[in-house]
Order: structure tokens, then sequence, then C-alpha cells
């Protein structure tokens, strides 16, 4: 696990990249808190009625890609004013972890915005429990490259 902030002047340039920009597109919306005029609690489970096709037995739950749900979360925090608390947990494709992250169940990415302070931790559940933190210390490695790559300036904490 990584923890990561970002200086005050790139929350703009983060908001951007998530609600504008198509990033963060891929990735599963786990859950999502926003505190505004209002407190909003998103789950990004699937209803099983739009998860399941004609003909097909119904199965585990599914999470919406951010890309789906990003036009929501936009509506609600569009505005002059920025919202007081923001926190999104995504997690990584389940089809992308066969792609160098076999022994992982699931990988995560925690945004947490609280005020003028952006907070960026990651996590990782693993198949089975070993002491061996290569996929995790991958996984981190990933997200900042990721981040950089998306020309936001991270501090590691």
């Amino acid at each position: 696990m990584i923890m990561l902030t970002l200086p005050e002047g790139d929350v703009r340039s983060l908001m951007n990249l998530l609600l504008v920009q198509t990033a963060f597109d891929d990735f599963e919306l786990r859950g999502c808190t926003i505190q505004s005029f209002a407190r909003f609690d998103i789950e990004g489970i699937i209803s099983p009625a739009d998860e399941v096709n004609e003909g097909e037995a119904p199965r585990r739950a599914v999470y919406c890609k951010w890309q789906r749900l990003r036009p929501y979360i936009y509506h609600i925090i569009k505005g002059s004013e920025k919202p007081r608390f923001l926190k999104l947990v995504f997690a990584y494709p389940p089809e992308g972890l066969s792609a160098g992250f076999q022994d992982a169940q699931a990988l995560f990415v925690n945004i947490t915005l609280d005020k003028d302070l952006v907070h960026i931790t990651t996590g990782a559940s693993m198949k089975t429990w070993s002491l061996d933190k290569a996929v995790e210390t991958q996984w981190d490695d990933y997200i900042v490259d990721f981040l950089i790559k998306h020309k936001l300036n991270i501090n590691k904490e």
C-alpha cells in the first residue's frame, strides 16, 4: 500500500481527470461518497436486471465501470462550489488482473478529497495469503506511473 498526496493547486487537475477526461473509465467504481449540500452515497453494483442477458443465469455482483457512472457523479458535483468531501473507491478491471496481477483477487485505488487535501491510497486483496508483496509493489508502481502519465504532481508519504 502506498499513500500519495497532491498539492492544493492540483485539485482542479484531478477533478478534470476524473470527471471530464476518460483516464479512469475502465476502472470499476466500488463506492463513492460526496458531501456537498447533501450527502450522496453510491455503490457501483450493477442492478441484477441490468447485468443478466436474456437466457443467462444471474452472476456474482458486478460493478459498473467509471465511464458509466461518471456523468451522474459529474451532475452531482458540477457548479461553482466544489464538494466539501469526496471519496472514490476504484478497482482495477478484473480482465486486467490476468496481465501481471494473477495472484490478486482485486486491486484498489482510493481517492479522498477533504476540503483542499487530496489523499490517494492503494490496496490489494490477494487470492491467497503470502509474505511476498511483489504484486502490491507492482500495483503501487503502476498507480504512481498512471498518475504521472496524466500529469498530476504527486507526493509520496
